[in-house]
């Protein structure tokens, strides 16, 4: 899918790459806030797409929901939330600089999300004993019927609304900054060039 994309949108196909590229001035804030919007309706319509055929196949199988996180386990689910964003989209910017070949730009994010999946599998599992708390996509979090809809009265319903866009929302946008940024100190560490353009002085060297 991200080398089927590519050439047209970019393949951001997840809010904390893209707020990580507008934060890195990769993307202009503009295009950036309507490609995070475009996200959370591709999410709500594959959602739909996906309830309709579980209604049309007449399946006796649940509708994907996140399991809800418990209490004392805010900071270790916002934490791995964290970190896997980070891996995320540091892939996602170094593979920014093979962009002008989409096999080589799939394969490396690819490469990410299984590493991403993979860290998050380990840690989630071996340390925590937590399963199905995990989402790196604040789009399809939402729904993944994250926000609460029932509660004792109105504070605890906001303040399960709060803690659960802090952890699929703020925390992995945030991730995804600290990712692009990681990636570009790095590339700077090596000595690569900054960019690939061929117009700009950096190029030119």
């Amino acid at each position: 899918i991200t080398i089927a994309v590519f050439g047209l949108s970019g393949a951001n196909l997840n809010p904390l790459i893209t707020v990580g590229m507008m934060a890195t001035r990769r993307m202009s804030a503009i295009r950036g806030v309507l490609y995070i919007l475009a996200q959370i309706v591709g999410a709500w319509l594959g959602m739909t797409l996906t309830a309709g055929f579980k209604t049309w196949s007449e399946s006796t199988i649940d509708m994907p929901a996140m399991a809800e996180v418990a209490d004392g386990n805010f900071w270790k689910v916002a934490v791995i939330e964290l970190v896997g964003a980070i891996i995320l989209a540091f892939f996602f910017a170094r593979a920014w600089k093979y962009r002008k070949s989409p096999l080589t730009f799939g394969l490396t994010v690819g490469t990410g999300l299984a590493v991403t999946i993979i860290y998050i599998y380990i840690i989630s599992q071996s340390y925590f004993g937590l399963s199905n708390n995990f989402m790196v996509n604040p789009a399809m979090a939402l729904m993944y019927q994250i926000l609460p809809s029932a509660g004792d009265n109105f504070g605890e319903i906001m303040g399960g609304i709060f803690q659960a866009l802090a952890i699929y929302a703020a925390f992995p946008m945030v991730g995804g900054v600290l990712g692009f940024y990681l990636a570009d100190f790095t590339s700077r560490l090596s000595g690569e060039k900054q960019c690939d353009c061929g117009d700009c002085p950096c190029c030119k060297e």
